[in-house]
């Protein structure tokens, strides 16, 4: 496959990796998930929305969380991530983006967004759409990345240079000509994000930052379905990408053996749309 021209935009798309996130990014972001539909405080008979369902992971969380009482409303832009999606149990798949959500306004008892206000791309209408599609009263759960962790079991800061080091070595970018997750950094501030979400107009905003620990394979850890291996496997084409991947299994196993441990800090976060007159 040969090289794509480096603004194409395509590669922003999940289709292509999507099994590849089903297989890698669900098992890690299981625990996160948990703990946001834990923390939005649902029961059963609520109307749920999951902005950025992905392969629904949030959403079948939340429908088992619901008793299955009514479906989850799960929203991507992906449609092969969709279909995964719509396998889980007690979920229904809608394709669109935020903003842009085609339902009405005060439709949901609750909203959750699991690590996607960062993929919104223009933040303060996107959350200008989740309040608008929330009845009064009703609740948003979001989680973000949080500012990191010094921890002697981390090894993904150090995996991460290695890896950045043979990318340079084979020719590579470490830079996407545009961001797939244009907030990230700036939602990993406590101040900021309760700032986004009061901005919105949402009340009652409280955030607790979590620390979760994954161990990966060094495999999985190359997969690519994040947003840089998303662009450089689109854009190198395959045949580059695998002997990239190669050289860095190498270069990793030799520091780490078979395995990578993550450790990541993670804002779960929720807030109320206001009842007009309280």
């Amino acid at each position: 496959m040969p090289p794509r021209d480096s603004d194409d935009r395509a590669w922003l798309s999940y289709d292509s990796v999507a099994e590849t996130y089903e297989r890698v990014a669900v098992p890690w972001f299981t625990p996160m998930a948990r703990d946001l539909v834990a923390a939005a405080g649902m029961s059963a008979g609520m109307r749920v929305l999951d902005v950025g369902t992905g392969t629904g992971l949030t959403a079948g969380l939340a429908a088992e969380r619901i008793g299955l009482t009514r479906p989850v409303v799960g929203v991507d832009p992906s449609l092969r991530m969709l279909g995964l999606a719509r396998r889980r149990p007690g979920v229904t798949v809608v394709r669109a983006g935020v903003p842009g959500l085609p339902f009405s306004d005060a439709t949901f008892d609750v909203a959750l967004a699991n690590l996607v206000l960062s993929h919104f791309p223009d933040l303060d209408h996107g959350l200008a759409d989740l309040r608008r599609v929330l009845r009064p009263g009703g609740r948003v759960g979001v989680t973000a990345w949080g500012p990191g962790v010094a921890d002697e079991d981390d090894d993904g800061t150090e995996a991460d240079q290695i890896v950045a080091s043979v990318r340079e070595q084979c020719g590579m970018s470490s830079n996407a000509p545009v961001a797939g997750a244009p907030w990230e950094e700036r939602l990993r501030s406590k101040a900021e994000l309760r700032g986004a979400l009061t901005a919105a107009g949402f009340d009652d905003v409280e955030a607790r930052l979590s620390t979760y620990r994954t161990t990966f394979r060094v495999d999985d850890f190359l997969a690519g379905w994040g947003g840089l291996g998303r662009y450089l496997r689109w854009h190198a084409g395959l045949e580059r990408w695998h002997d990239f991947s190669e050289r860095a299994a190498t270069a990793l196993r030799a520091r780490f053996g078979e395995t990578v441990v993550v450790v990541k800090q993670l804002w779960v976060t929720t807030a109320t749309r206001p009842i007009v007159g309280e």
